[in-house]
């Protein structure tokens, strides 16, 4: 399941009102010149602020790197402008919508790889679904500033994917707006298999009581794809499945529609399990917990049972005694998904800021129940590691030094193997906790960070690492922070060799791959030691288009603008493949 601007502008108009006399009335005569009113001085645009001499540099290479992106092949130029607009974006944000137009239109022009059913990463075989969805996400916005009209003005120029996959977004933000006719719409366009249940509960969860009509048709709208949608296509899912859109507003709809929308999940649910396009469904919890079901079914009577028992009695009693497992699982949640999380699967939008209490719901990837079996007990003991890290985070605000112990008792490896280390990860967070009052500690917990990342796969290793040049910079201590950079550069040019192996390359476009993001760090931190050391770090890229991305990202980091979330893929022929999501 990942995983995203309007400016409103309030014009105010100042009437001015004369108590006028009657002889002031009369069209001729002049008013009295006590009466006279002054129109008031027009504002005065503040003075735009003065760029500091690094920023000034920053905005020279910008603008270099803008001229020559013209040079480059469509990808790389199109990512090249894409994170030139970022560099813009705190100076000038005119010119950075500008540059960021001028990345869409660029990425027209590139070409698509030929459909393959084993790739599956954008950046790989979809660089310009990914590079046009990313940028259009961008133009878009965030929030109260999100402004679809743009977007839909540029759709028609996308590649037929990408128009496909942005209705979710734009109908989304109409739901925020509460335009509400324009949101259906769009949810009526999409494609049968394309349809989003999540979107849909979004819409009936924002309409008002007074259009209860509406809520209702959109409800049997979802009902109707559910009914003629491919059973490839109805894997659950806790964030975006028919099942939940049930549960959260069944109380809404007549009895009849509700148990005849149970009927339907039950019956293409055992159709999924006969044609063995389901398997056994783990259903994972924050809290080092899971739930394990024997098959689709029993996953989803767990579902739907407590709707059905005020429905329908008696057919409630008479299902659950075929399922074990279902009543089990009742017997601990006897409320079902809302037993696990009123807050999201309850009829009103959910709270953001409240963390969900189910992780994930993963149907099993084998029929062999051997394999289902060990597979259901490394999501749980992920589970469980994810719950110890989410507890060490908790405690690095109130009690740092409680924290570095929790850390030190993290295992060393998750379940599923090529991830990085949970003990280093709690030991990096602690560290940062530590520095004010315990300096001398937090040194220990990032001396123990740095040894155990050696152990963990490169492209892990380097993310692990990323912030710990300026942990040394925070305690003051420069020569430890060009001591950590200079490790990472042995780290990239260690990744390069891996992602430029003439036998074996990287697959991924250039600006994904591990090395480029090693370097990208690498440079970014730099960049708060001295400009030499960065021209340094730049001397020994070996591609020149490499090092063109890395002017940009130095580029950025002297105007100050923030980490931009970077995919970082890794995709070889011998089958070593792993996608890693980078966060601001």
């Amino acid at each position: 399941m990942q995983y995203s601007t309007v400016r409103h502008v309030t014009v105010v108009v100042f009437f001015c009102c004369c108590g006028l006399s009657a002889q002031s009335k009369s069209p001729t005569a002049p008013f009295p010149q006590t009466q006279s009113v002054a129109s008031k001085p027009a504002k005065k645009k503040p003075p735009e602020p003065k760029l500091t001499p690094q920023q000034e540099q920053g905005l020279r290479l910008l603008k270099s790197a803008e001229a020559e992106a013209a040079g480059l092949e469509p990808a790389m130029r199109t990512y090249v402008l894409w994170q030139v607009s970022h560099g813009y974006r705190k100076v000038d944000p005119g010119k950075a919508d500008a540059v960021l137009r001028s990345a869409f239109a660029a990425s027209r022009a590139i070409e698509e790889q030929a459909e393959s059913e084993d790739c599956h990463m954008e950046q790989v075989c979809h660089v310009q679904i990914w590079l046009q969805r990313e940028i259009l996400e961008e133009i878009l916005g965030a929030g109260n500033q999100a402004n679809p009209g743009r977007v839909e003005k540029l759709l028609p120029q996308a590649s037929p994917e990408v128009k496909k996959r942005m209705l979710e977004s734009l109908a989304s933000v109409y739901v925020r707006k509460q335009n509400f006719d324009r949101a259906r719409q769009l949810l009526g366009q999409m494609d049968e298999n394309r349809y989003s249940y999540g979107l849909a509960g979004e819409l009936v969860a924002a309409m008002p009581a007074s259009r209860q009509d509406e809520r209702l048709a959109v409800f049997s709208q979802a009902l109707h794809n559910f009914q003629n949608r491919s059973l490839t296509d109805l894997d659950p899912d806790s964030y975006d499945d028919f099942g939940i859109l049930l549960i959260r507003f069944w109380r809404e709809l007549p009895p009849s529609l509700a148990l005849d929308a149970i009927d339907t999940i039950l019956e293409r649910s055992k159709d999924r399990d006969d044609s063995k396009k389901a398997h056994s469904v783990t259903l994972t919890l924050f809290e080092g917990k899971s739930l394990a079901f024997g098959s689709e079914y029993e996953y989803r009577l767990f579902q739907l049972m407590p709707i059905l028992k005020e429905l329908d009695p008696s057919k409630a009693e008479r299902l659950l005694g075929e399922s074990g497992k279902a009543r089990l699982a009742l017997d601990r949640y006897p409320g079902g998904m809302q037993s696990l999380d009123p807050n999201y699967y309850g009829d009103k939008p959910p709270d953001e800021k409240t963390m969900p209490v189910v992780s994930d719901v993963r149907p099993a990837l084998d029929d062999d129940p051997m394999k289902n079996s060990e597979y259901e007990s490394k999501l749980e003991i992920d589970a469980q590691i994810e719950a110890q890290m989410q507890k060490v985070m908790e405690e690095v605000k109130k009690d740092p030094e409680k924290a570095y112990q929790d850390a030190m008792n993290l295992p060393l490896r998750r379940a599923f193997a090529k991830s990085g280390s949970p003990r280093a990860s709690g030991l990096r967070q602690a560290a940062f906790g530590l520095m004010k009052d315990n300096p001398t500690l937090a040194r220990t917990a990032m001396n123990e960070v740095r040894r155990l990342a050696q152990d963990v796969d490169p492209a892990w290793q380097a993310l692990t690492l990323a912030d710990v040049p300026d942990f040394y910079l925070k305690l003051g201590d420069e020569d430890g922070a060009r001591s950590a950079i200079k490790d990472q550069v042995k780290l990239a040019e260690k990744l390069y060799a891996m992602d430029s192996d003439a036998g074996d390359p990287n697959l991924a476009f250039k600006g994904a791959w591990p090395s480029s993001n090693a370097w990208r760090n690498c440079i970014q931190q730099a960049t708060k030691v001295s400009p030499a050391f960065v021209e340094e770090i730049l001397s020994q890229i070996p591609e020149p288009d490499i090092t063109g991305l890395q002017r940009v990202m130095y580029a950025n980091a002297l105007l100050g603008t923030g980490k931009s979330i970077i995919a970082v893929v890794e995709w070889h022929k011998d089958g070593r493949r792993s996608g890693i999501f980078m966060g601001k």
